[in-house]
């Protein structure tokens, strides 16, 4: 993902879950640091509590792939209306 960043000229989310089993907290850092030299910055959003596709998990033994939660869907909601 990392070697796309400088071609997206798109306003940037990225919702992740601290309990992500699929996408551990290292790689979003190697991301955020690709985005901040190529862009500047983007929109990174971070959930306690739940696993890669932003549902309950109360650890990355337990990411489960449940379906995401309040938060994040109100969250990108309310992003996608600013931007």
């Amino acid at each position: 993902m990392t070697a796309q960043v400088p071609f997206i000229k798109a306003p940037m989310l990225i919702l992740q879950g601290m309990n992500d089993a699929n996408t551990p907290e290292p790689y979003l850092m190697t991301l955020q640091q690709a985005i901040v030299q190529a862009r500047g910055r983007a929109t990174i959003k971070r959930y306690a509590g739940l696993g890669h596709t932003l549902g309950p998990a109360s650890s990355m033994v337990d990411d489960n792939f449940r379906p995401i939660a309040p938060a994040p869907l109100s969250d990108m909601a309310e992003w996608i209306l600013r931007h």
